[in-house]
Protein backbone atom coordinates (compact mmCIF):
# COMPACT_ATOMS: atom_id res chain seq x y z
CA UNK A 1 0.00 0.00 0.00
CA UNK A 2 0.99 3.43 -0.87
CA UNK A 3 0.25 6.36 1.24
CA UNK A 4 1.36 10.21 -0.01
CA UNK A 5 2.18 13.19 2.31
CA UNK A 6 2.27 16.47 0.81
CA UNK A 7 4.60 20.09 2.09
CA UNK A 8 4.09 23.06 0.39
CA UNK A 9 6.41 26.08 1.50
CA UNK A 10 6.17 29.70 0.00
CA UNK A 11 9.17 31.96 1.35
CA UNK A 12 8.76 35.73 0.86
CA UNK A 13 12.32 36.86 -0.56
CA UNK A 14 12.12 40.13 1.39
CA UNK A 15 10.89 39.51 4.47
CA UNK A 16 12.27 35.76 4.80
CA UNK A 17 8.42 34.80 6.00
CA UNK A 18 7.60 30.80 5.32
CA UNK A 19 4.36 30.17 4.72
CA UNK A 20 3.78 26.39 5.70
CA UNK A 21 1.16 23.39 4.32
CA UNK A 22 0.92 19.80 4.51
CA UNK A 23 -1.82 16.78 4.45
CA UNK A 24 -2.03 13.48 3.51
CA UNK A 25 -3.21 12.55 0.30
CA UNK A 26 -5.32 9.52 -1.19
CA UNK A 27 -4.44 7.12 -3.95
CA UNK A 28 -6.26 6.82 -7.51
CA UNK A 29 -6.84 3.70 -9.00
CA UNK A 30 -4.40 5.03 -12.13
CA UNK A 31 -1.77 2.84 -11.74
CA UNK A 32 -4.17 -0.42 -11.12
CA UNK A 33 -5.83 0.84 -14.99
CA UNK A 34 -2.39 1.17 -16.17
CA UNK A 35 -1.05 -2.17 -15.65
CA UNK A 36 -4.22 -3.72 -15.94
CA UNK A 37 -4.38 -3.49 -19.74
CA UNK A 38 -2.83 -5.13 -22.55
CA UNK A 39 -4.16 -7.44 -24.37
CA UNK A 40 -2.41 -8.03 -28.85
CA UNK A 41 -1.31 -4.67 -29.34
CA UNK A 42 0.18 -3.62 -25.99
CA UNK A 43 1.26 -6.60 -24.04
CA UNK A 44 2.73 -5.55 -21.00
CA UNK A 45 3.06 -1.97 -18.99
CA UNK A 46 6.70 -3.21 -17.29
CA UNK A 47 8.21 -3.00 -20.29
CA UNK A 48 12.71 -2.71 -20.00
CA UNK A 49 12.33 1.24 -19.27
CA UNK A 50 9.53 0.81 -16.35
CA UNK A 51 11.10 -1.91 -15.19
CA UNK A 52 14.45 -0.10 -14.74
CA UNK A 53 12.70 1.98 -11.45
CA UNK A 54 8.97 1.63 -11.78
CA UNK A 55 8.57 4.06 -8.81
CA UNK A 56 10.32 6.90 -10.49
CA UNK A 57 8.54 5.91 -13.98
CA UNK A 58 5.23 5.57 -12.95
CA UNK A 59 4.99 8.30 -9.94
CA UNK A 60 8.12 10.96 -10.81
CA UNK A 61 5.79 13.66 -11.53
CA UNK A 62 3.87 16.49 -10.08
CA UNK A 63 1.12 18.89 -11.21
CA UNK A 64 -0.37 21.52 -9.10
CA UNK A 65 -4.20 22.52 -10.09
CA UNK A 66 -6.03 25.47 -9.61
CA UNK A 67 -9.03 23.40 -8.58
CA UNK A 68 -10.10 20.83 -6.35
CA UNK A 69 -10.74 17.40 -7.49
CA UNK A 70 -13.21 15.01 -6.32
CA UNK A 71 -11.71 12.33 -4.08
CA UNK A 72 -12.55 9.11 -5.19
CA UNK A 73 -10.11 6.47 -6.84
CA UNK A 74 -11.84 5.92 -9.99
CA UNK A 75 -10.71 10.04 -11.10
CA UNK A 76 -7.62 9.44 -12.53
CA UNK A 77 -7.48 12.18 -14.96
CA UNK A 78 -7.58 16.42 -14.47
CA UNK A 79 -11.33 16.99 -15.61
CA UNK A 80 -11.74 19.47 -18.05
CA UNK A 81 -12.29 23.47 -16.78
CA UNK A 82 -9.42 22.65 -14.13
CA UNK A 83 -5.89 24.46 -14.84
CA UNK A 84 -2.45 23.65 -14.06
CA UNK A 85 -0.53 26.35 -12.05
CA UNK A 86 2.90 24.26 -11.78
CA UNK A 87 4.55 21.15 -12.77
CA UNK A 88 7.74 18.92 -12.37
CA UNK A 89 9.28 15.65 -13.10
CA UNK A 90 11.94 14.17 -11.30
CA UNK A 91 15.32 15.02 -12.33
CA UNK A 92 13.97 17.98 -14.58
CA UNK A 93 15.59 20.92 -13.78
CA UNK A 94 14.39 24.20 -15.40
CA UNK A 95 15.96 28.15 -15.58
CA UNK A 96 13.52 29.83 -18.06
CA UNK A 97 10.00 29.00 -20.45
CA UNK A 98 7.84 27.66 -19.27
CA UNK A 99 6.91 29.33 -16.18
CA UNK A 100 4.76 26.69 -14.75
CA UNK A 101 7.63 24.07 -14.99
CA UNK A 102 9.92 23.81 -11.63
CA UNK A 103 13.29 22.32 -11.17
CA UNK A 104 13.65 18.61 -9.32
CA UNK A 105 15.67 19.08 -5.98
CA UNK A 106 18.04 15.66 -5.92
CA UNK A 107 19.58 17.10 -3.10
CA UNK A 108 16.72 16.91 -0.97
CA UNK A 109 15.24 14.22 -2.70
CA UNK A 110 15.79 10.51 -2.45
CA UNK A 111 14.85 7.43 -0.62
CA UNK A 112 15.25 8.36 3.52
CA UNK A 113 16.53 6.10 6.35
CA UNK A 114 12.82 5.28 7.69
CA UNK A 115 12.11 4.01 3.99
CA UNK A 116 10.41 6.73 2.34
CA UNK A 117 10.98 7.99 -0.81
CA UNK A 118 11.34 11.75 -1.33
CA UNK A 119 10.65 13.82 -3.97
CA UNK A 120 11.36 17.84 -4.09
CA UNK A 121 10.61 20.73 -5.82
CA UNK A 122 11.02 24.34 -6.01
CA UNK A 123 9.67 27.27 -7.82
CA UNK A 124 11.72 30.39 -8.33
CA UNK A 125 9.55 34.03 -7.93
CA UNK A 126 8.81 34.05 -11.56
CA UNK A 127 7.60 30.51 -11.94
CA UNK A 128 4.48 28.70 -10.62
CA UNK A 129 2.81 31.81 -9.78
CA UNK A 130 -1.24 31.49 -9.26
CA UNK A 131 -3.86 29.61 -7.28
CA UNK A 132 -3.35 25.77 -6.37
CA UNK A 133 -5.61 23.90 -4.41
CA UNK A 134 -4.63 20.42 -5.49
CA UNK A 135 -1.13 18.37 -5.79
CA UNK A 136 -1.10 15.43 -7.49
CA UNK A 137 1.89 13.00 -8.84
CA UNK A 138 1.71 11.49 -12.26
CA UNK A 139 4.55 9.91 -14.04
CA UNK A 140 7.70 11.28 -14.71
CA UNK A 141 6.34 11.94 -18.82
CA UNK A 142 2.99 13.37 -17.89
CA UNK A 143 4.81 15.59 -15.23
CA UNK A 144 7.36 17.40 -17.67
CA UNK A 145 4.57 17.46 -20.16
CA UNK A 146 1.84 18.49 -18.20
CA UNK A 147 -2.15 19.24 -18.99
CA UNK A 148 -1.10 22.63 -20.97
CA UNK A 149 0.61 26.40 -20.01
CA UNK A 150 -1.40 29.09 -19.11
CA UNK A 151 1.74 31.40 -19.77
CA UNK A 152 1.82 30.16 -23.48
CA UNK A 153 5.59 28.75 -22.96
CA UNK A 154 6.82 25.53 -23.77
CA UNK A 155 9.53 22.95 -24.49
CA UNK A 156 10.62 19.85 -25.70
CA UNK A 157 10.21 16.97 -23.56
CA UNK A 158 13.01 15.21 -22.29
CA UNK A 159 10.99 11.64 -21.55
CA UNK A 160 8.97 10.18 -24.61
CA UNK A 161 5.84 8.33 -24.26
CA UNK A 162 6.62 5.94 -26.66
CA UNK A 163 8.90 4.60 -23.75
CA UNK A 164 5.56 3.57 -21.56
CA UNK A 165 3.92 1.54 -24.13
CA UNK A 166 5.40 -1.86 -26.09
CA UNK A 167 2.96 -1.84 -28.73
CA UNK A 168 2.65 -3.87 -31.80
CA UNK A 169 0.45 -3.79 -34.74
CA UNK A 170 -2.88 -5.75 -35.36
CA UNK A 171 -4.41 -5.18 -38.60
CA UNK A 172 -7.27 -6.05 -40.29
CA UNK A 173 -8.47 -7.51 -43.21
CA UNK A 174 -9.20 -5.40 -46.86
CA UNK A 175 -7.98 -2.63 -45.33
CA UNK A 176 -11.23 -2.21 -43.21
CA UNK A 177 -11.26 1.65 -41.83
CA UNK A 178 -11.05 1.62 -38.01
CA UNK A 179 -13.99 3.21 -36.26
CA UNK A 180 -13.53 2.41 -32.75
CA UNK A 181 -13.55 0.18 -30.10
CA UNK A 182 -16.08 -2.14 -28.29
CA UNK A 183 -15.76 -4.70 -25.29
CA UNK A 184 -12.47 -6.90 -27.13
CA UNK A 185 -13.73 -6.02 -30.18
CA UNK A 186 -12.41 -3.85 -33.31
CA UNK A 187 -15.09 -1.52 -34.85
CA UNK A 188 -14.55 -0.96 -38.42
CA UNK A 189 -16.25 -0.31 -41.60
CA UNK A 190 -15.46 -2.39 -45.20
CA UNK A 191 -14.97 0.56 -46.95
CA UNK A 192 -16.29 4.41 -46.95
CA UNK A 193 -15.76 5.01 -50.52
CA UNK A 194 -17.71 3.97 -53.79
CA UNK A 195 -20.50 2.43 -51.64
CA UNK A 196 -24.49 3.41 -50.75
CA UNK A 197 -23.95 1.82 -46.85
CA UNK A 198 -21.58 1.24 -44.62
CA UNK A 199 -20.83 -2.20 -43.35
CA UNK A 200 -19.70 -2.32 -39.85
CA UNK A 201 -17.49 -4.99 -39.20
CA UNK A 202 -16.63 -6.35 -35.84
CA UNK A 203 -13.16 -8.28 -35.33
CA UNK A 204 -11.46 -9.26 -32.02
CA UNK A 205 -9.42 -7.03 -30.48
CA UNK A 206 -8.32 -8.50 -27.06
CA UNK A 207 -7.24 -6.25 -24.62
CA UNK A 208 -8.31 -7.28 -21.40
CA UNK A 209 -8.75 -11.16 -22.28
CA UNK A 210 -7.79 -13.28 -25.08
CA UNK A 211 -9.17 -15.87 -27.56
CA UNK A 212 -7.19 -18.55 -28.27
CA UNK A 213 -8.63 -18.44 -31.85
CA UNK A 214 -7.21 -15.35 -32.71
CA UNK A 215 -3.87 -14.46 -34.31
CA UNK A 216 -2.29 -11.57 -34.50
CA UNK A 217 -0.43 -11.78 -38.11
CA UNK A 218 -2.91 -13.61 -40.19
CA UNK A 219 -5.20 -10.72 -41.61
CA UNK A 220 -6.62 -12.25 -44.51
CA UNK A 221 -8.12 -14.58 -42.07
CA UNK A 222 -9.30 -12.45 -38.64
CA UNK A 223 -12.34 -13.48 -37.50
CA UNK A 224 -15.27 -11.85 -37.72
CA UNK A 225 -17.32 -11.81 -35.18
CA UNK A 226 -20.48 -9.83 -36.87
CA UNK A 227 -21.23 -7.37 -39.29
CA UNK A 228 -24.41 -5.25 -40.17
CA UNK A 229 -25.30 -2.33 -42.49
CA UNK A 230 -25.69 1.27 -41.46
CA UNK A 231 -27.18 3.57 -44.21
CA UNK A 232 -25.13 6.71 -45.29
CA UNK A 233 -26.18 10.56 -45.97
CA UNK A 234 -26.82 11.11 -50.07
CA UNK A 235 -24.11 13.34 -49.93
CA UNK A 236 -21.71 10.52 -49.63
CA UNK A 237 -23.09 8.15 -51.20
CA UNK A 238 -21.42 6.48 -54.71
CA UNK A 239 -18.46 8.87 -54.34
CA UNK A 240 -15.40 7.06 -55.84
CA UNK A 241 -12.74 8.63 -53.75
CA UNK A 242 -12.03 11.42 -51.44
CA UNK A 243 -13.90 10.75 -48.32
CA UNK A 244 -11.66 10.29 -45.05
CA UNK A 245 -12.54 9.42 -41.40
CA UNK A 246 -10.55 12.22 -39.64
CA UNK A 247 -11.25 11.14 -36.24
CA UNK A 248 -12.76 8.58 -34.33
CA UNK A 249 -13.78 8.06 -30.44
CA UNK A 250 -15.18 5.18 -28.66
CA UNK A 251 -17.20 5.52 -25.37
CA UNK A 252 -19.98 3.93 -23.17
CA UNK A 253 -21.01 1.12 -26.17
CA UNK A 254 -20.49 3.85 -28.87
CA UNK A 255 -18.46 4.20 -31.33
CA UNK A 256 -18.22 7.91 -33.00
CA UNK A 257 -16.51 8.96 -36.73
CA UNK A 258 -15.71 11.51 -37.90
CA UNK A 259 -16.25 12.05 -41.68
CA UNK A 260 -15.30 14.65 -44.48
CA UNK A 261 -16.07 14.67 -48.52
CA UNK A 262 -15.94 16.26 -50.49
CA UNK A 263 -15.62 19.63 -49.17
CA UNK A 264 -14.13 19.71 -45.70
CA UNK A 265 -16.41 22.50 -44.56
CA UNK A 266 -19.25 19.95 -44.11
CA UNK A 267 -18.70 17.40 -41.29
CA UNK A 268 -20.32 14.17 -41.53
CA UNK A 269 -20.72 12.37 -37.60
CA UNK A 270 -21.60 9.01 -37.13
CA UNK A 271 -22.85 7.62 -33.75
CA UNK A 272 -23.04 3.45 -33.92
CA UNK A 273 -24.97 2.39 -31.28
CA UNK A 274 -22.97 -1.36 -31.60
CA UNK A 275 -25.64 -3.18 -29.41
CA UNK A 276 -27.94 -2.01 -31.21
CA UNK A 277 -26.82 -1.82 -34.49
CA UNK A 278 -28.03 1.18 -35.34
CA UNK A 279 -26.53 4.08 -36.60
CA UNK A 280 -27.04 8.28 -36.51
CA UNK A 281 -25.84 10.82 -38.90
CA UNK A 282 -25.19 14.43 -37.97
CA UNK A 283 -24.27 16.84 -40.61
CA UNK A 284 -22.39 19.84 -39.66
CA UNK A 285 -22.26 22.73 -42.21
CA UNK A 286 -19.79 25.72 -41.75
CA UNK A 287 -22.03 27.73 -43.69
CA UNK A 288 -25.02 26.92 -42.56
CA UNK A 289 -23.38 27.53 -39.06
CA UNK A 290 -22.01 31.34 -40.34
CA UNK A 291 -18.40 30.47 -39.32
CA UNK A 292 -15.23 30.41 -41.52
CA UNK A 293 -13.34 27.99 -41.28
CA UNK A 294 -9.99 29.58 -41.58
CA UNK A 295 -8.02 25.91 -40.30
CA UNK A 296 -8.41 22.62 -40.90
CA UNK A 297 -7.99 21.04 -37.25
CA UNK A 298 -10.06 17.83 -37.02
CA UNK A 299 -10.97 15.77 -33.37
CA UNK A 300 -14.37 13.98 -32.28
CA UNK A 301 -15.94 12.99 -28.69
CA UNK A 302 -18.75 11.57 -27.95
CA UNK A 303 -20.36 15.91 -27.11
CA UNK A 304 -18.63 17.89 -29.55
CA UNK A 305 -15.87 17.72 -32.99
CA UNK A 306 -13.30 20.10 -33.40
CA UNK A 307 -14.48 21.50 -36.99
CA UNK A 308 -11.86 24.17 -38.08
CA UNK A 309 -10.77 26.88 -35.57
CA UNK A 310 -14.33 25.85 -33.85
CA UNK A 311 -15.29 24.04 -30.94
CA UNK A 312 -18.99 22.57 -31.60
CA UNK A 313 -21.81 21.04 -29.51
CA UNK A 314 -22.88 17.88 -31.34
CA UNK A 315 -26.11 18.05 -29.71
CA UNK A 316 -27.12 21.72 -30.83
CA UNK A 317 -24.13 22.91 -33.35
CA UNK A 318 -25.67 26.11 -32.79
CA UNK A 319 -23.55 26.14 -29.49
CA UNK A 320 -19.86 26.37 -30.64
CA UNK A 321 -16.86 28.66 -29.78
CA UNK A 322 -13.73 29.73 -31.86
CA UNK A 323 -10.72 28.25 -30.03
CA UNK A 324 -8.78 30.38 -28.09
CA UNK A 325 -4.80 30.26 -28.62
CA UNK A 326 -4.80 27.48 -31.21
CA UNK A 327 -1.35 26.64 -32.86
CA UNK A 328 -2.27 23.14 -34.66
CA UNK A 329 -3.73 24.89 -37.18
CA UNK A 330 -4.11 21.47 -39.42
CA UNK A 331 -4.09 18.73 -36.94
CA UNK A 332 -5.83 15.69 -36.11
CA UNK A 333 -6.70 15.86 -32.08
CA UNK A 334 -7.56 12.77 -30.00
CA UNK A 335 -9.76 13.19 -27.05
CA UNK A 336 -8.92 10.93 -23.97
CA UNK A 337 -11.93 11.30 -21.93
CA UNK A 338 -10.89 14.60 -20.25
CA UNK A 339 -9.52 17.02 -23.39
CA UNK A 340 -8.10 16.83 -26.95
CA UNK A 341 -4.81 16.37 -27.25
CA UNK A 342 -2.37 16.78 -30.08
CA UNK A 343 1.64 15.25 -30.12
CA UNK A 344 2.50 15.70 -33.75
CA UNK A 345 1.70 18.84 -34.99
CA UNK A 346 4.60 21.85 -34.45
CA UNK A 347 3.28 22.87 -31.12
CA UNK A 348 1.95 19.72 -28.69
CA UNK A 349 -0.96 21.12 -26.95
CA UNK A 350 -4.40 20.37 -25.51
CA UNK A 351 -7.97 21.70 -25.98
CA UNK A 352 -10.40 22.18 -22.76
CA UNK A 353 -13.92 21.73 -24.02
CA UNK A 354 -15.37 23.47 -20.99
CA UNK A 355 -12.64 26.58 -21.29
CA UNK A 356 -12.87 26.66 -25.34
CA UNK A 357 -9.11 27.26 -24.84
CA UNK A 358 -5.63 25.68 -26.36
CA UNK A 359 -2.83 25.44 -24.60
CA UNK A 360 0.37 24.07 -25.22
CA UNK A 361 2.43 21.42 -23.47
CA UNK A 362 5.83 20.10 -23.20
CA UNK A 363 5.86 17.55 -25.76
CA UNK A 364 8.60 15.29 -27.51
CA UNK A 365 6.60 15.42 -31.23
CA UNK A 366 6.83 11.84 -31.00
CA UNK A 367 4.35 10.03 -33.37
CA UNK A 368 3.59 7.16 -30.67
CA UNK A 369 4.69 3.74 -32.91
CA UNK A 370 3.42 5.42 -36.24
CA UNK A 371 -0.36 6.75 -34.61
CA UNK A 372 0.42 9.81 -36.35
CA UNK A 373 -3.30 11.03 -36.49
CA UNK A 374 -4.32 9.92 -32.69
CA UNK A 375 -1.45 9.90 -30.74
CA UNK A 376 -2.40 8.87 -26.80
CA UNK A 377 -4.96 6.73 -27.55
CA UNK A 378 -5.16 4.31 -24.89
CA UNK A 379 -7.99 4.60 -22.46
CA UNK A 380 -8.51 2.88 -18.72
CA UNK A 381 -11.22 0.90 -18.97
CA UNK A 382 -12.25 1.29 -22.80
CA UNK A 383 -9.97 2.54 -25.40
CA UNK A 384 -10.54 5.76 -27.23
CA UNK A 385 -9.35 5.13 -30.53
CA UNK A 386 -8.00 2.45 -32.67
CA UNK A 387 -5.47 3.71 -35.11
CA UNK A 388 -2.65 2.50 -36.97
CA UNK A 389 -3.03 -0.94 -35.84
CA UNK A 390 -1.80 -0.05 -32.59
CA UNK A 391 -3.57 0.87 -29.18
CA UNK A 392 -1.48 2.95 -26.78
CA UNK A 393 -1.31 3.71 -23.19
CA UNK A 394 -2.36 7.15 -21.88
CA UNK A 395 -0.26 8.28 -19.29
CA UNK A 396 -2.40 11.15 -18.69
CA UNK A 397 -3.47 10.21 -15.05
CA UNK A 398 -3.20 11.32 -11.60
CA UNK A 399 -2.28 8.99 -9.37
CA UNK A 400 -2.84 10.83 -6.21
CA UNK A 401 -5.41 13.55 -5.10
CA UNK A 402 -4.10 15.89 -2.24
CA UNK A 403 -6.92 18.61 -2.15
CA UNK A 404 -5.70 21.38 0.38
CA UNK A 405 -7.90 22.69 3.07
CA UNK A 406 -7.39 26.20 2.07
CA UNK A 407 -6.22 27.86 -1.20
CA UNK A 408 -2.49 28.44 -1.97
CA UNK A 409 -1.92 31.49 -3.77
CA UNK A 410 1.81 31.90 -5.00
CA UNK A 411 3.42 35.17 -5.97
CA UNK A 412 5.98 37.32 -7.53
CA UNK A 413 7.24 37.88 -4.51
CA UNK A 414 7.59 34.56 -3.33
CA UNK A 415 9.56 30.94 -3.88
CA UNK A 416 8.03 28.20 -3.60
CA UNK A 417 9.20 24.41 -2.61
CA UNK A 418 6.39 21.16 -2.83
CA UNK A 419 7.85 17.82 -1.12
CA UNK A 420 6.06 14.86 -1.46
CA UNK A 421 6.73 11.69 0.72
CA UNK A 422 5.72 8.37 0.35
CA UNK A 423 5.17 5.79 2.56
CA UNK A 424 4.78 2.14 1.60
CA UNK A 425 3.43 -0.59 3.61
Amino acid sequence: MIKGHTLIDLKNIHTGEVEHWEDDNMVTNALTYFLAQGGMTNPTGLNSYIREDILTRLLGGVMLLDTALTEQATNVRVPSGVGMTANGALGVVNNDSPTELGSYNSNESGWQQDGSFKMVWDWTTSQGNGTINCVSLTNQYQGMRGIGNKSLGYKANSFNVDSYNSAEAYSLPDNDVRLGYYQNKVVSIKSINNVTAYTINLYPFPVTSQDVRDNRYVTTERRKIDSFNIEIPNDLKNISSGIECYANYSANGHVYGYFSAPTPSTVYVLDVNVASKTGTWTTISAASLGLTINTKAKGISDTHIIMGNYLVNLSNPADNYEILNLANTASRFAYNGARFTNETGTVNEVIDITTHTALPTNGAGSNVHGATANPLIGLYTEYNSVWNNYTIRDVDYIATINNLDSAVTKTADKTMKVTYILRFS
